[in-house]
């Protein structure tokens, strides 16, 4: 990796009041003497310690320019207000920051080091896990870092982050210029064509199967069509499905039904003349008597038949008089 890209302090201009007490005036004896409390109590505040911008680096404050002294109105402490302009040196890191930092310590929990007292750098051992290049660090090394996280508030004198190792392999993936690790031909070298013609061929194998997959294969076709025809001909040869059977009534449906038809065709006797070849003739006196007694014999017979609410009554009595019997056995000494 490039050194030129890890993180640097960079310059940074501010405007700053600062205010001065009548026994520091008292102690001035020349001109320069103003500039030198001026850049004093501006070290004093910012260097070594962290402000809103980052964190400032020591004995790189300037003194710039400064107003002339201005008596604070209403007040009556007797300061003298200046405003000025520093430049100093500011290092703030972001995610994805490189740095080469000195390791001082090593325990369970990980590495911690540091780069020139402003970042303290928190390597987890978790995070790391079957790296070997992490395991073989020692004390006082120099490692390359790459910032994940950072935090820091005004005033503290130092930013604290977490980190992860920058191996050798990653290292030189990070150095390759535009042309490429030695030995290639630029962008377009010998290496990427076979590269990019292997490619193609794992391309049109893998599209292959499914080709085939798709196509319809003629043993299939013909194979459906044999199903289709056998499907046909047992349609045509089946049996026609077989016709009801008339349950015949039996009991006093039977009888019903009897009644029913002596009655009917005692009606068509007594109505309907007699249809001959000759000429039609009245219905006779005999023919009538005949479906009479037929139709008095049939009600007979349906009235002899027990009816299922005289059953029910008769079972009924029947089991009172057990009862009654049961009772009375019961009751005997």
């Amino acid at each position: 990796m490039d050194p030129s890209t890890h993180i640097e302090f960079r310059p940074m201009y501010m405007d700053e009041r600062i205010y001065v007490t009548p026994a520091e005036i008292n102690s001035i004896r020349s001109v320069e003497g103003y500039t030198a409390i001026l850049l004093e109590k501006a070290r004093e505040k910012h260097e070594g310690k962290c402000n809103s911008n980052g964190y400032v680096r020591p004995g790189s404050v300037e003194l710039l320019a400064r107003s002339a002294p201005i008596a604070e109105n209403g007040k009556f402490t007797g300061n003298y207000t200046y405003d000025c302009k520093f430049k100093c040196d500011i290092l703030y890191p972001l995610a994805g920051d490189t740095m080469e930092a000195d390791v001082i310590k090593k325990n369970a929990m990980g590495v911690y080091a540091t780069f020139r007292e402003a970042i303290r750098i928190l390597l987890p051992k978790e995070s790391h896990a079957g790296n070997l290049a992490f395991d073989a660090i020692e004390l006082g090394t120099k490692i390359l870092v790459k910032i994940n996280k950072s935090r820091f508030q005004t005033n503290d004198y130092c930013i604290i982050a977490t980190g992860s190792l920058i191996t050798p392999a990653e290292e030189g993936e990070g150095s390759e210029g535009p042309e490429g690790p030695e030995g290639a031909e630029g962008p377009e070298g010998p290496a990427e064509e076979e590269t990019k013609e292997d490619e193609q061929e794992d391309a049109e194998e893998a599209n292959a199967p499914a080709a085939v997959a798709t196509a319809p294969s003629p043993t299939t076709t013909s194979a459906k069509n044999n199903l289709n025809a056998i499907n046909a001909t047992a349609t045509a040869t089946a049996e026609p499905p077989a016709p009801e059977t008339e349950v015949a009534p039996t009991g006093a449906e039977a009888v019903a039904v009897a009644v029913a038809e002596a009655e009917a065709e005692a009606e068509a006797v007594a109505v309907e003349p007699v249809r001959a070849e000759g000429p039609v003739l009245p219905a006779t006196a005999t023919a009538t008597a005949t479906a009479t007694a037929t139709a008095a014999s049939a009600a007979e017979l349906l009235a002899s038949l027990p009816s299922p609410a005289k059953k029910k009554s008769a079972k009924l009595t029947k089991e009172q008089k057990k009862a009654q019997e049961n009772k009375y056995t019961s009751n005997m000494p």
